[in-house]
């Protein structure tokens, strides 16, 4: 098996609300697997990694799960290194019962350099101070820290303000994200990044990395490519991508994150084991050939539709869930 992360989506309740959640987390009700069916999984995802895969929690709000703490003890007792996304907008006694545990590495968002573009996003005043307090505590633990950025019309133009307070709080990585239309992201489409845009802000980053030789990795997700450079890295949801896998919080299993609730699930980890499920993985694969069957799904409900998103005759369409590595720590 070549399988490495799993991707585990262990609740979708969710504090906040927001604007451009995959899962609608919140206000989409979902049942949760067990912890027996997720000790299970991990068993089993340990066994397939030889106690050397990695396990990413998150939500929803992962915190918010009560028996966060017990998942997080059984990933490690199996070996597997351990990270968890937290949005930061949960009690000081959450966080601080988080930071003495053995976690590997901790996540929280940074939408913008100030309150005002963050919490538009999150949707929630006074969103952007927990996450910066909470960054600096997990700095101060040793721990781990990175920090994702979903860039959209009201935040482009605030990369490097971003890159320098993430410089100043001493974290360890930072990735830009694009606004896929997908979840309640389809409620603001219209403050999506255009192709033309997109590529000359990786640039600016790319420019910023070269002169500034940041002590943190940056990366920079691969939404759209240069034609005279583009990646040969398979997309997640084709058949040669086989290192990560994604499963909801109801046991259902997809390549990517991104195709949630489209019909294409290659099974349940409540009725089958991940490895009977795996196998099938091949046999559901998609093509490129029509850019993104996720963002095909959730605007027009058909995985064989085309793409939805604009591009150019230089600028070619890119997995939307893939990164590059601009700056490596």
């Amino acid at each position: 098996m070549d399988l490495k992360e799993l991707d585990l989506h262990i609740t979708n309740k969710c504090v906040l609300r927001c604007r451009h959640c995959v899962f609608s987390s919140g206000e989409r009700l979902l049942p949760e697997m067990s912890f027996e069916k997720i000790s299970q999984l991990i068993d089993d995802f340990s066994v397939i990694t030889v106690r050397k895969g990695t396990i990413n929690l998150f939500g929803g709000e992962a915190l918010l799960r009560k028996d966060i703490f017990d998942i997080i003890d059984k990933a490690k007792e199996e070996g597997l290194s351990v990270g968890i996304t937290t949005n930061c907008h949960v009690s000081e006694n959450l966080i601080e019962k988080l930071f003495k545990k053995r976690i590997d590495r901790l996540t929280s968002d940074l939408d913008g350099a100030n309150s005002e573009t963050h919490d538009w996003l999150r949707n929630m005043g006074g969103n952007f101070n927990e996450v910066i307090k909470t960054l600096k505590k997990s700095v101060e633990k040793n721990i781990y820290t990175t920090v994702n950025s979903v860039l959209y019309k009201d935040n482009i133009n605030q990369v490097i303000p971003i890159l320098e307070l993430c410089r100043t709080i001493g974290v360890n990585g930072l990735a830009f994200y694009y606004l896929t239309p997908t979840g309640r992201g389809r409620d603001i489409s219209d403050r999506i990044i255009d192709s033309r845009k997109w590529m000359d802000t990786k640039n600016i980053v790319l420019d910023w990395v070269k002169k500034n030789s940041p002590d943190f990795s940056v990366c920079w997700e691969e939404a759209y490519e240069s034609i005279d450079n583009s990646s040969n890295t398979p997309w997640r949801c084709e058949k040669e991508h086989k290192e990560t896998i994604f499963i909801r919080c109801d046991g259902e299993v997809y390549s990517c994150a991104l195709l949630d609730g489209a019909p294409c699930s290659l099974g349940n980890i409540n009725r089958e084991k991940l490895e009977k499920i795996l196998a099938r993985r091949k046999e559901k694969a998609f093509s490129r050939s029509n850019g993104c069957p996720a963002l095909a799904f959730h605007k027009y409900r058909d995985l064989s539709a085309t793409d939805p998103r604009e591009h150019s005759d230089n600028i070619r369409l890119g997995c939307p869930y893939n990164y590059q590595i601009l700056n490596e720590k």
